[in-house]
């Protein structure tokens, strides 16, 4: 009986942190990146290293034109806007149900093995994505 409590409470703790991580660094995401909007300046740690733009690289602004309801400059900045917002959307309130509901499905569904095709098609996505954001200079 003891055990089952101290795995529950266990499997808590690890959503909790889960949760906490994620809304702490989106929350990071969007203070460093406002505060660079405006300046034109880089906060991506491959392009400031090699010059070159990462596949992530516009998010930031996308995400905060997504904020002031640019869509169409969000797109432009980064075409997975929408779905990396979404997907963060539907973790906090994946993980606050596990929370509440003393569950674990969410850390079991990132702990599956995916798909490989699922897994090639996001890698050509990210690579065509990244080739795009080289090819604009972003």
């Amino acid at each position: 009986m003891d055990q089952d409590l101290t795995d529950i409470n266990h499997s808590r703790l690890k959503n909790i942190i889960f949760l906490t991580a994620i809304v702490g660094g989106y929350c990071a995401f969007f203070i460093f990146n406002t505060g660079i909007f405006n300046n034109n300046i880089t906060a991506c740690p491959f392009k400031l290293i090699t010059g070159i733009p990462c596949p992530g690289c516009g998010m930031g602004r996308a995400t905060l034109s997504l904020v002031h309801l640019e869509i169409k400059r969000a797109f432009l900045y980064h075409p997975l806007v929408i779905p990396f917002n979404v997907f963060i959307i539907i973790s906090v309130g994946w993980l606050l149900r596990d929370i509440i509901m003393k569950q674990e499905f969410f850390m079991r569904f990132v702990k599956s093995r995916p798909n490989k095709w699922v897994m090639l098609s996001i890698f050509l996505l990210l690579a065509i994505i990244w080739v795009r954001n080289i090819l604009i200079g972003l």
